[in-house]
């Protein structure tokens, strides 16, 4: 099965690509650190990581914070809402209730003569 023009063209201009950019990073692969170097960087990178590692438990107790108030903030407004929808079933029995009350004065009306 031949691939179409325009797809051959295209993977051919990704492969060459990406050819020229492992011939530039190839040498930074390539390229060994001396046996003698110090320990430094790795003590620099382990504080580098707890700090980072306080930071982020920080920022999750922040986060754990905004979310509690969030949902207390979501649980009032859950309860002023649940009021507000048994009004509203009160006030829908009460327009029932009394639109029974005028069909029943409207039939008795009407069987009576007018």
């Amino acid at each position: 099965m031949a691939l179409s023009p325009l797809l051959a063209q295209v993977l051919s201009e990704v492969g060459m690509e990406l050819g020229k950019l492992l011939l530039k990073k190839l040498p930074d692969f390539a390229r060994r650190k001396p046996k003698d170097a110090p320990a430094e960087p790795i003590a620099q990178q382990i504080t580098d990581l707890q700090a980072a590692a306080r930071e982020n438990a920080e920022s999750v107790r922040t986060l754990a914070e905004e979310l509690r108030k969030t949902v207390a903030a979501l649980e009032r407004s859950a309860a002023e809402l649940d009021a507000r929808l048994r009004r509203a079933y009160v006030a829908t029995a009460i327009s029932g209730a009394v639109a029974i009350v005028a069909l029943v004065v409207a039939v008795g009306t009407m069987l009576r003569g007018y």
